[in-house]
């Protein structure tokens, strides 16, 4: 299959694609990743697309190649989870081969997304807790106070924001993020600890 018809062929459907780019184009360092990898690609031609996604991540988590992040913006994008497939083509356009067609394909991608994308924005009263950290849903790693006061894409539907701050009571809220709230902005009012509180938890 030459470039030009790659090409043509990544534009129509996801699942044209799952089922035309050879697996060997995907080569996977992991005999799991590569396992899981094969199966996304075969759950994507059945448009499944939330188990297909799982596969992927998967299969990124265990081998992280550009090539499944393409694939996974692909999927995520399919079940509507624009903040998902933004930042999966994002990341794949930039470690990609420079010039290629899966590369400016990626990049496209995410240019296309960016006017899709939700946001929500996260302001404290009556300041920012020394030492914050907040979270949303099950993202692995906690952001802190640079993510405060500006627009964070998140995908449409419901979410939870946990916060955490020393000295302070945890602060957790549920909310959906969709067209008509966005971007939405949370105010977010941490609650003192007593001494008593401060005490009982140094023991």
């Amino acid at each position: 299959m030459g470039h030009h018809r790659f090409a043509v062929s990544i534009v129509t459907t996801a699942a044209f694609l799952a089922t035309q780019i050879p697996t060997a184009a995907f080569a996977q360092s992991s005999a799991q990743a590569e396992v899981l990898f094969k199966e996304g690609q075969q759950l994507m031609a059945q448009q499944k697309y939330a188990e297909a996604c799982q596969r992927l991540v998967a299969s990124y988590k265990l081998d992280p190649q550009p090539n499944t992040e393409l694939l996974e913006g692909l999927c995520f994008s399919k079940q509507g989870k624009s903040a998902s497939a933004y930042n999966a083509f994002i990341d794949a356009a930039s470690t990609l081969p420079k010039g290629g067609d899966a590369q400016q394909y990626a990049a496209d991608q995410a240019k296309a997304l960016e006017a899709q994308l939700l946001k929500v924005r996260v302001d404290f009263q009556p300041t920012v807790p020394s030492g914050m950290q907040m979270h949303f849903d099950d993202e692995a790693r906690p952001r802190d106070k640079d993510f405060v006061g500006i627009d964070i894409a998140l995908d449409p539907g419901e979410h939870d924001i946990f916060v955490t701050a020393p000295g302070k009571h945890d602060y957790t809220k549920h909310f959906t993020l969709d067209a008509r709230n966005s971007p939405h902005q949370l105010i977010v009012n941490m609650i003192d600890k007593t001494k008593e509180e401060l005490a009982t938890e140094q023991h």
